[in-house]
């Protein structure tokens, strides 16, 4: 009888999406066929590469190997039973995905301002995951906090509207993941900007690109000092009305594409390659 209810706890415990269910190792967790997708995991095991010693979310199970998760960064799949597949995805730095928050990306339809909003209160990381259509996430003047991190894996942002600024850095902030779209370069919705870069430092933003943005891709206006350190780095800007819009000395800009703007820059950079 005593196993019996401690097999049926145990069991209540798995079933309970409100209850996070600890595993000593990673393999643990993924050979316990009887985890419930979205179930929480705390993983105790520290190894390299692919993780552990962290909070992991089973995303799907099934039948079949090689599943695709549109959402999907450092996922670890079932190998060795080839009748059932269980990934888990680990919540980086216990990052908020937007989606599951219940943004909705369909291209400028749905204002997703007020859930991006929240995610960035919270102070934790913001990961935007890529549609599965590839569609854009609206929203309008998101402004991060100091040293907060939004990444995405290839994710797609517009401004709600076509004519604000989309994402506002802050100093230390790091932006990463995404494409930037707009409704074209010369539709006259100048105020239609990408990243933001006002009155701070240091921020960095990489791994980016801007498309037919009615104002600029990336802008960079009234730093406190100049020479303060925010960087641009590994990114595309194409049919744009205003490629970059830099109005002060200092930023870094590396590893880059510029084409099919109506114009490039503003005044000189001290680190441009």
């Amino acid at each position: 009888k005593n196993a019996a209810e401690a097999a049926a706890a145990t069991l209540d415990l798995i079933n309970d999406l409100s209850q996070a269910y600890e595993a000593d190792t990673l393999n643990s967790a993924l050979n316990n066929n009887l985890l419930p997708v979205n179930k929480k995991i705390n993983v105790k095991e520290h190894t390299l590469g692919k993780g552990g010693a962290g909070v992991w979310y089973t995303k799907t199970k099934g039948t079949a190997l090689g599943i695709d998760l549109p959402n999907g960064t450092w996922i670890v799949q079932h190998l060795t039973i080839s009748t059932m597949v269980l990934v888990l995805q680990l919540n980086e730095e216990n990052a908020l995905n937007v989606k599951s928050m219940g943004a909705v990306a369909d291209h400028g339809i749905t204002n997703n301002s007020a859930i991006f909003v929240a995610a960035k209160d919270s102070g934790n990381p913001i990961f935007v995951p890529r549609s599965s259509l590839d569609t854009s996430y609206a929203l309008s003047n998101l402004v991060l906090l100091p040293k907060q991190r939004m990444y995405g894996n290839g994710a797609t942002l517009s401004s709600f509207g076509g004519n604000s600024i989309v994402v506002r850095q802050n100093i230390d902030s790091v932006i990463h993941g995404f494409h930037f779209i707009g409704l074209g370069k010369d539709t006259g919705n100048t105020g239609d900007v990408g990243i933001d870069v006002f009155q701070t430092e240091r921020s960095r933003a990489f791994d980016v690109s801007f498309t037919s943005m009615g104002g600029s891709g990336y802008k960079v206006a009234n730093i406190v000092n100049d020479h303060e350190g925010n960087s641009l780095l590994n990114y595309v800007v194409k049919d744009c009305n205003v490629g970059l819009n830099i109005d002060t000395r200092g930023e870094c800009l590396r590893d880059y594409y510029i084409g099919l703007c109506n114009g490039w820059y503003r005044r000189p950079l001290s680190c441009r390659s």
